[in-house]
């Protein structure tokens, strides 16, 4: 049996591009929202580039900007295109469970979502 009783929520979208739109936006507020003074702040708190949590989609290619391997741009394009392909390993996993709750992104507001998920969880 599992060891917890979790809830699992899976968000669709009748076309694949408003998911990878979606994703794309995302990565564009992160890094106004100051995504590269984050990576140089834990680097110059002496995290090591080679752990675990600095090998996370985002981190390392703001490092390989910072050490001049690509241009922010480049950097930016590789966390588009690597979350796009997580996002795509999460749903033919999640796809796998039935015990997942699919949210229909084209039928729902991001708020009434949350609102779902919020009653479902009890907060």
């Amino acid at each position: 049996p599992p060891r917890y009783d979790a809830l699992t929520i899976g968000l669709t979208f009748r076309e694949r591009d408003d998911l990878w739109a979606r994703i794309d936006q995302r990565v564009d507020q992160m890094a106004r929202d100051g995504l590269e003074a984050e990576v140089r702040g834990l680097l110059s708190s002496g995290l090591p580039r080679t752990c675990t949590a600095m090998q996370a989609i985002g981190y390392k290619e703001i490092i390989d900007y910072l050490e001049g391997i690509c241009s922010l741009a480049d950097a930016v394009s590789l966390i588009k295109q690597r979350s796009r392909r997580y996002a795509k390993r999460q749903l033919s996993w999640c796809r796998r469970d039935d015990r997942t709750i699919w949210l229909d992104m084209d039928q729902l507001s991001t708020n009434q979502a949350a609102d779902f998920i919020m009653e479902k969880t009890g907060y």
